[in-house]
């Protein structure tokens, strides 16, 4: 590990020691609230991070998400089922779609794989909006989805009805994501991936195959957008059609850019960057809010092309021209 990535390492660590100590400064309901969904947005960003790493953009993601959430939801709601079991049932639901989505739209490119995933994104908002309604809920969605609970052999029990229990599971998973991803991308499948996102071609003229190797980035990416999806079900208790559209998968690709696409730590950057901006700072600031918010992504991308992560070596950089900088 060289010097560099092992200062971003050290830092990002850090940063997530960080989050495990806030119960510590505030237990503000509202803080939490947002907390919660900053780490369940990390898990998609991350997710979405995995395909964008092979050169692909799925604008049918969040519909994944979905898939993972009504999953989650309707085995506990209609079956029964422990949430514990549900929720990694949720990821190879998600992860089963990709694969039967990535054998039909893979071959495709470029704009064509766009409108495909588009048009898969639109087709599984409307069947859930308009049948089986009874159980999928129709446009109002499923309500009262509970909680998951833990007794361990009657010594420990926690319902997580607090935000504070559910911050720390959440917590939990961001950091078996963010350890899933970065042995990926440390492993020779992360180098194929890489092989496939800078050059197809070539990676196919040393006997590598691309086209399946694709479709196994989309499927880790879309499990691990099924977690996500599943955490948010039972995190919110409810969830409609319009939570996995189109638009949901705008904002993610806004955290990976600005955090920083083809680095493990750069989603987590990004998504609590431009999430507690959003959240704590501007969202006071009424009809300006996107306006500034716009501004301060395109600034980010102007200076910082390479997202949020490099900001250390920009420092550096830009200290060296200053006079006497060296």
């Amino acid at each position: 590990m060289n010097k560099r990535r092992r200062v971003t390492y050290i830092g990002c660590s850090a940063f997530l020691a960080f989050l495990f100590l806030i119960p510590l400064i505030t237990r503000e309901p509202y803080v939490f609230h947002i907390l919660c969904l900053i780490g369940i947005n990390i898990i998609f960003a991350c997710s979405l991070n995995t395909i964008l790493n092979i050169g692909e953009l799925n604008l049918a993601h969040a519909a994944f998400m979905g898939i993972g959430a009504y999953t989650s939801t309707l085995l506990v709601m209609k079956l029964s089922f422990p949430f514990w079991f549900a929720m990694p049932l949720a990821m190879v639901a998600s992860a089963i779609v990709s694969l039967a989505l990535g054998i039909l739209t893979l071959r495709f490119k470029g704009a064509y794989f766009l409108l495909f995933t588009f048009l898969f994104a639109e087709l599984v908002r409307i069947l859930l909006s308009n049948f089986w309604i009874d159980i999928f809920g129709g446009i109002p969605g499923l309500i009262n989805i509970p909680r998951p609970t833990i007794n361990i052999f009657g010594l420990f029990r926690t319902n997580f009805k607090s935000n504070i229990d559910f911050y720390y599971l959440i917590m939990v998973l961001v950091i078996f994501t963010i350890f899933v991803m970065r042995r990926i991308d440390a492993s020779r499948l992360g180098m194929i991936f890489r092989a496939i996102s800078q050059s197809e071609s070539l990676a196919e003229s040393t006997g590598i195959s691309a086209m399946r190797f694709k479709i196994l980035g989309c499927a880790i990416g879309c499990c691990f957008g099924g977690l996500a999806g599943s955490l948010y079900a039972h995190f919110v208790g409810i969830i409609t059609p319009q939570d996995f559209s189109i638009h949901a998968v705008l904002a993610p690709v806004a955290y990976v850019v600005v955090g920083g696409m083809g680095s493990i730590f750069g989603p987590v950057l990004g998504t609590t960057f431009l999430m507690v901006l959003s959240n704590f700072y501007l969202r006071q600031l009424g009809l300006y809010e996107l306006l500034i918010y716009g501004v301060i992504i395109v600034v980010i991308i102007r200076f910082m092309p390479e997202g949020l992560i490099s900001l250390p070596r920009v420092v550096a950089s830009w200290s060296k021209k200053l006079p006497g900088g060296g």
